[in-house]
């Protein structure tokens, strides 16, 4: 897992929260998934940073999210898919209809990696948002104080 996060630079991608409760939200998040699909194009790895906003509401922020993976899974051929937060990882695994998983290994304290056995060349790393991603993860982007909720 390690040396597949390495290498080069990711395309990161900020998801401004307030999109989320303004009248354009469905062309907010078509833009921001095609934006992420057609990074794949170019780079291996893409980082959605969805920091939330304490002026903007966030409580759609995991179905957000979740619309945005179902988009991008769409189009790309993704094998990586990173998440923080249960409620997020929740949302995000119902809106792509995944049930059953394999755990593969604990990459840190409280951050799994598992294969989704529908499709067992996606694997999914999940963690609690309490916790912090291992550094190596952390490293992908410069701004990793706000290392939130990544699709990769």
């Amino acid at each position: 897992l390690q040396d597949s996060i390495h290498g080069e630079a990711p395309a990161v991608i900020h998801l401004d929260a307030n999109v989320l409760s303004g009248p354009a939200l469905e062309e907010s998040l078509h833009a921001v998934s095609e934006r992420i699909a057609e990074s794949f194009q170019t780079v291996d790895h893409v980082i959605l940073l969805a920091k939330p906003d304490t002026e903007c509401p966030v409580s759609d922020m995991p179905r957000c999210l979740a619309d945005v993976a179902r988009r991008v899974m769409e189009r790309t051929a993704v094998h990586e898919l990173y998440i923080e937060g249960g409620t997020t990882s929740s949302e995000v695994v119902r809106t792509l209809g995944w049930k059953e998983f394999k755990p593969i290994r604990q990459v840190a304290p409280g951050v799994v990696r598992l294969k989704v056995m529908t499709q067992p060349e996606r694997h999914l790393t999940v963690k609690p948002g309490s916790y912090a991603w291992p550094e190596h993860i952390r490293e992908l982007t410069m701004d990793a104080e706000s290392l939130f909720n990544p699709l990769l």
